[in-house]
């Protein structure tokens, strides 16, 4: 690796932002967001994650779909996930 590409390694590393996903409210939308966060922290070494949730019926049911991701993917996975709100938009 040449200087110029360390350094450019180390600011990906070190100023990198949260990667944004979203995710509706069912179980199979929940699992294959947990498998793409799973996927981006190995193969690229995401540690955390901006996450929006989709279709929750209220502001209470969209942090609780978040707060289960979140512990689940913090535990298994080590990553840090942060609330981005509910996404009424999609």
């Amino acid at each position: 690796m040449q200087g110029g590409d360390q350094a450019e390694g180390l600011r990906r590393l070190l100023y990198r932002e949260p990667l944004k996903l979203s995710l509706a409210v069912c179980e199979e939308e929940v699992l294959a967001t947990y498998a793409r966060i799973k996927h981006h922290h190995i193969r690229r070494g995401v540690t955390e994650f901006s996450i929006a949730v989709r279709g929750a019926a209220s502001d209470e049911e969209a942090r609780r779909v978040f707060e289960r991701l979140r512990e689940v993917a913090g535990a298994y996975l080590g990553v840090r996930l942060h609330y981005r709100g509910r996404d009424d938009g999609q």
